[in-house]
């Protein structure tokens, strides 16, 4: 008989102590007068029954201008590599996507080539002026080598 009254107490205190906790995180009424209800901008309403949990809604999105951007490349060629998504944030200067293109090879060895020649022309034209000035060669060939200089910079 001992025993049941301990397993009373026992279970007795165990639901007074929830049902106190409970009543920590009831939920509290708050009374508001109706010009704090209209200052909050609070409405009441009658629930009305729906045949769908879902609204349909169209609308049109529209990119504001200086939101766009136009990409182009100049040579033909594929995407090799997509660094970023649709929606990712990037920042000013950071690659987009990562472009392959045979002719665009072909002409960044074309270009160093030329930058090149003109190196190479300007200290000829140096050199030249410099012999000329000693008379050890003729107008002529300075006059030459003034052309081919002035070629390689176009």
């Amino acid at each position: 008989m001992f025993r049941f009254h301990i397993v009373g107490l026992s279970l007795f205190s165990f639901i007074l102590s929830g049902s106190l906790h409970a009543q920590e995180f009831a939920p509290k009424s708050l009374k508001l007068t109706a010009n704090q209800q209209a200052a909050m901008g609070v409405n009441f309403s009658s629930a009305i029954s729906v045949d769908s949990g879902s609204v349909l809604i169209s609308a049109s999105v529209t990119v504001p201008p200086e939101k766009q951007a136009i990409l182009s490349a100049p040579y033909p060629g594929q995407l090799s590599q997509m660094v970023v998504g649709v929606g990712d944030p990037v920042k000013i200067g950071s690659p987009l996507a990562y472009f392959t293109s045979p002719q665009m090879g072909d002409s960044r060895q074309k270009l160093l080539e030329a930058t090149s020649d003109a190196r190479l022309a300007k200290e000829a034209l140096f050199r030249d002026n410099e012999l000329f000035k000693e008379g050890i060669i003729p107008q002529s060939r300075l006059n030459i080598t003034k052309a081919k200089a002035e070629n390689a910079n176009a």
